[in-house]
């Protein structure tokens, strides 16, 4: 299976979580135990439909975290299709907040920018 073949056939369903603990000096003992996801690279796109992504954005609501980042990509080719992902999006939450910062692969001949994420 070749390159391209392997990023459009299996790439979409590559869902990785990964625990890494970062040992900080200085912080009070209230932040002990304290959890912050970070939520990336979805990549919504003709290759990755919604319905693939929809269970990727149920995994951070199940990880039992006190804050929530959301890093871009979120979307590839069309960036119209933001919008099917908004009402996923919504669906997170955390103890204290969800952050989100957008991305910037947006291509393709149809190419917009949103800033309201």
């Amino acid at each position: 299976m070749g390159v391209f073949e392997t990023s459009l056939r299996l790439k979409p369903y590559w869902l990785c979580v990964e625990k890494v603990q970062i040992p900080f000096q200085g912080f009070e003992s209230a932040f002990n135990g304290h959890k912050i996801v970070q939520f990336n690279d979805i990549h919504l796109s003709p290759h990755t439909k919604i319905d693939v992504v929809q269970p990727a954005i149920e995994i951070p609501n199940n990880l039992k975290r006190n804050l929530l980042v959301i890093t871009g990509d979120y979307v590839r080719d069309v960036a119209d299709d933001i919008f099917d992902l908004a009402s996923g999006l919504a669906q997170l939450n955390a103890t204290y907040k969800v952050y989100s910062i957008s991305g910037t692969t947006i291509t393709g001949r149809r190419q917009k920018s949103y800033s309201w994420i």
